[in-house]
């Protein structure tokens, strides 16, 4: 079964499908599928059980086996002075 998040969202407003796709769940940490609705994940689960909650408005990716990795975003962020941090050594 899917991991689901209903949070009062009746359909998904894209599905990503066809990927192999990096949970970071140890329990299960691969999917085929994701549904996402206002910014958020929706479902994880199998191609079958994510795309049986689309709806006629919902758009649908096949990603054709490409890998879905989370992300970070870092709204605030030095780079060269990180990178530079990350270099000294630490006696």
């Amino acid at each position: 079964a899917p991991f689901l998040s209903r949070a009062g969202v009746v359909a998904p407003e894209l599905i990503l499908y066809n990927a192999n796709i990096f949970t970071v769940d140890a329990a299960n940490p691969r999917a085929q599928a994701v549904a996402i609705a206002g910014g958020r994940l929706l479902a994880v689960g199998s191609n079958q059980e994510v795309r049986a909650l689309a709806s006629a408005g919902t758009r649908q990716t096949d990603l054709g086996g490409r890998t879905v990795l989370p992300g970070f975003v870092d709204a605030h962020s030095h780079p060269a002075s990180s990178g530079l941090s990350h270099l000294r050594q630490v006696d």
